[in-house]
């Protein structure tokens, strides 16, 4: 099971290798601090249905508000996974 700190580590560095953003915390806004707009979350969703093999739906893409929020969604599609396949 994964667990907050290796899916915040793996965030940031998608964040870091894909948006050259270096300073992503967990309180990071997407908009206000990192400065996403609208084409960066869905290239973001994509890369995290590609990295953590997870369907992100467009009404979970559309809560996102911070980093948080990220890695909160990327746990609980992961807990669900295991739930499934258990």
């Amino acid at each position: 099971m994964a667990n907050a700190d290796a899916i915040f580590k793996q965030i940031r560095e998608i964040l870091h290798e894909d948006f050259g953003l270096e300073n992503a915390e967990l309180s990071s806004h997407l908009i206000d601090d990192l400065d996403f707009d609208s084409i960066d979350s869905i290239e973001l969703a994509v890369r995290l249905e590609t990295v953590a093999g997870i369907d992100i739906e467009e009404d979970e893409l559309k809560g996102l508000r911070t980093v948080s929020d990220i890695v909160d969604l990327v746990l609980r599609h992961s807990s669900a996974e295991e739930g499934g396949a258990a």
